[in-house]
């Protein structure tokens, strides 16, 4: 579906236990077959806090992060839904994510359940998230 939409740089987001794991390694896997580009390659505990979440997600992803990571706006990830919407959260409240206007593709696990767009913090703006949101699920 990324390649089919023209995509050729994204970043991917993981949980770090197995579902996310194998999932981020097969999807890459796929787009390297594909010559599609992966850049910032996040981890993420299945309980990561907000202010983790946040600072990862600024450091890779950051308009200022100083580096080519900056450059995409395609966020590919495979995360149980309340990393999901933890990670939706962090990018609707931080200004600095938020301006990127990033693109995510949902993994089955998320990617249609509501609550990760709609549980976002005061559900302020929660329908931007949503906009730049794909998901293919079985």
């Amino acid at each position: 579906v990324i390649y089919r939409l023209g995509w050729r740089y994204v970043h991917t987001v993981a949980s770090s236990d197995d579902y996310g794991k194998d999932g981020i390694k097969s999807f890459i896997e796929a787009a390297q077959a594909l010559q599609i580009d992966v850049g910032a390659r996040i981890q993420l505990a299945k309980d990561a806090k907000y202010d983790d979440v946040r600072d990862e997600m600024i450091k890779n992803l950051g308009n200022a992060s100083g580096h080519h990571f900056s450059r995409g706006n395609m966020v590919v990830m495979f995360a149980h839904l309340d990393l999901a919407t933890t990670v939706m959260n962090v990018t609707q409240r931080t200004e600095e994510l938020r301006n990127r206007r990033f693109t995510f593709f949902g993994s089955d696990a998320w990617g249609d359940k509501v609550e990760a767009v709609y549980n976002t913090a005061e559900n302020v703006n929660s329908i931007n998230v949503a906009r730049g949101l794909l998901s293919v699920v079985p």
